[in-house]
């Protein structure tokens, strides 16, 4: 069943709206719905989450999510010092076994700024052997509708509102 423009909307809206901890909780409820059962698991905050805010089991793809509690905080130097500092927190913390790299931020146009892009390229050269992508508003969504449309019958496990 494909996704109705009231749910793209409720999604966006969502999206949006929430920034921190929260952000992450409402990212951790849709990737679960984008993975088997107990295949996607959320990482607890304890002493540091080791730059893995998600983690996929089944083949080692470890989540990134960046929600800066306010919009003009989503600056481009930032968000590059994000991305380099968490790659490499995760790829120590997989101890080399780290095969696919997600980035997901939120910013309200789904645009990344040069340096950012920068960074993401510098990690993808210095390692090549990680799949290494981005994720935002538009590109998350889409991921939703591909899985939509290849599961057919299964039901999608998250909540859009509430």
């Amino acid at each position: 069943m494909a996704a109705s423009e009231n749910q793209r909307m409720a999604y966006r809206d969502k999206f949006k709206g929430l920034f921190n901890d929260s952000f992450q909780a409402w990212l951790e409820t849709l990737l679960k719905a984008l993975h088997p059962a107990g295949d996607f698991q959320a990482i607890r905050k304890t002493a540091g989450d080791g730059g893995l805010d998600g983690f996929v089991i089944s083949s080692q793809h470890v989540y990134q999510a960046y929600a800066p509690a306010r919009i003009d905080e989503l600056r481009d130097s930032e968000t590059a010092g994000k991305i380099h500092t968490d790659f490499g927190k995760a790829k120590r913390s997989l101890t080399g076994q780290l095969k696919r790299w997600t980035f997901i931020h939120n910013h309200p146009e789904a645009k990344l700024g040069k340096r950012s892009i920068a960074a993401i390229n510098r990690v993808k050269k210095l390692n090549p052997e990680v799949v290494v992508a981005v994720l935002d508003i538009d590109s998350l969504w889409e991921e939703f509708v591909r899985f939509a449309a290849s599961n057919i019958g299964t039901p999608l496990r998250c909540r859009w509102r509430g």
